[in-house]
């Protein structure tokens, strides 16, 4: 957590209006990450404005439940800037040569990585990363 958001994230104003927001996933769906559908969420992720130190004080981005995604730690770490150790890391593989093939798309991400890290399918577009590929609704 970056040291500007650690006040805000222990705040009684952000812990209600999470608190209600988790409350409402769980009547929804049963609180499925709202990215991939297949685990459990676990993180209430502020998106498709993400909280930065400039806008943290504004209600309308920092407590609103129509700027907050549930998600699991596996989607939340696919956004740009969030997770330590991104996914490509992990997915790297060899052929019976020994040579390195690239690696796969992240779960749930369809398109290939540009040098900074980003989706080509998510330049521009503030969508889920696991909704890069898919049309826009």
């Amino acid at each position: 957590m970056q040291d500007w958001a650690r006040r805000f994230m222990h705040s009684s104003r952000w812990l209600s209006c999470r608190r209600c927001f988790v409350a409402k996933r769980l009547a929804i769906d049963g609180g499925v990450c709202q990215d991939c559908g297949r685990r459990l969420g676990e993180i209430a992720h502020h998106w498709p404005v993400p909280l930065t130190e400039q806008n943290i004080s504004d209600p309308m981005v920092a407590l609103n439940h129509d700027n907050l995604r549930w998600v699991c730690k596996p989607c939340h770490d696919l956004y740009p800037g969030h997770g330590v150790a991104k996914p490509d890391a992990l997915l790297l593989r060899f052929d019976a040569n020994g040579d390195a093939i690239p690696p796969y798309p992240p779960p749930g991400e369809g398109g290939r990585r540009t040098a900074a890290g980003v989706s080509e399918n998510m330049q521009g577009v503030a969508r889920p990363p696991s909704e890069a590929g898919k049309p826009a609704r």
